[in-house]
């Protein structure tokens, strides 16, 4: 799928009580269900491994996916416009020497 056809997909699944602060509150506490499986691995084994939670986080990624996705469509910013900007971003960071570590 390409993105889109992702944003006019899920645009279908929005509604009108949805605003900028929804989102937001959204998106934060996905964020929130993608850490815990790992603090949860951490606490029990001291380690994680990706492998083993993939299911999770396709899961918990996509809710993730949906709430940028509309958050940046509010502003009038496609996945497009980020993935671009942000590669260009990095690009001039690593040619300034200051992508390190």
């Amino acid at each position: 799928m390409r993105t889109h056809e992702y944003e006019a997909a899920i645009e279908k699944f929005d509604q009108s009580v949805m605003t900028a602060w929804y989102y937001l509150l959204g998106l934060t506490g996905e964020l929130g269900e993608v850490a815990e499986p790992m603090k949860k691995s951490y606490r029990r084994t001291g380690t994680y491994h990706p492998e083993d939670y993939r299911e999770t986080m396709i899961g918990e990624l996509g809710d993730v996916l949906w709430y940028l996705t509309r958050m940046a469509n509010l502003h009038q910013i496609t996945l497009e416009d980020l993935m671009e900007f942000n590669v260009d971003k990095l690009t001039k960071r690593y040619s300034e020497g200051r992508v390190t570590g």
